[in-house]
């Protein structure tokens, strides 16, 4: 009985998504000047990364890059893919840590952003 009671919270997609597009101090996406950005259609391992990070509220892996250094990913001998494992939500700063598997459905490819520079 004298075991103190932490509760778990689960953060799911949907909960980052509405995290982070509550951040009052957004940063606006790279400009169309000098990018495009496209819908992803298809999954790819990029795509994946790219779902974690905007889930987490960032738009680009340089954007969370300027803030927080590089992000920790599993490694080979866990992850084929090497995905993206623990990221810090720009709302807040609270850690965010995700699984070895695939977490991007085929109905959430459309919400993933890929922006390219252009030449």
């Amino acid at each position: 009985m004298n075991e103190l009671y932490t509760p778990q919270i689960a953060f799911t997609p949907s909960i980052l998504l509405h995290l982070a597009s509550s951040d009052p101090h957004k940063i606006p996406p790279p400009s169309s000047d000098t990018h495009t950005m496209q819908r992803a259609t298809q999954w790819s391992p990029a795509v994946e990364d790219l779902w974690r990070l905007q889930a987490s509220g960032w738009m680009t892996i340089e954007e969370y890059e300027s803030v927080y250094g590089t992000p920790e990913r599993w490694t080979r001998d866990f992850c084929e893919f090497e995905y993206i494992s623990k990221l810090q939500l720009k709302q807040n700063g609270f850690f965010v840590y995700w699984k070895k598997e695939r977490e991007c459905s085929d109905g959430d490819l459309r919400k993933v952003k890929v922006y390219t520079r252009k030449e």
